[in-house]
């Protein structure tokens, strides 16, 4: 039987999964191809905390509403 907080990871997974198959969520080389970022800006704006990310499983997503270039990240 699993505890509460094994159902509630499991379940923050699953959605999450569902996030990134909707687009929702980005990894970081599809959200700076679609945000015109390079790699070390997005690193520095993450750093910074300008932009944040979330973990699902081991890899790093970013909300796909920060990618939009008309956004000013300063």
């Amino acid at each position: 039987m699993k505890s509460w907080v094994e159902a509630a990871k499991l379940q923050a997974n699953e959605y999450g999964q569902k996030l990134v198959r909707q687009d929702e969520l980005l990894d970081p080389k599809s959200f700076c191809k679609r945000s015109g970022m390079s790699e070390s800006e997005l690193q520095d704006a993450m750093r910074e905390g300008r932009l944040f990310g979330l973990e699902i499983g081991d890899v790093l997503y970013l909300p796909a509403f920060f990618a939009e270039r008309s956004l000013n990240r300063d």
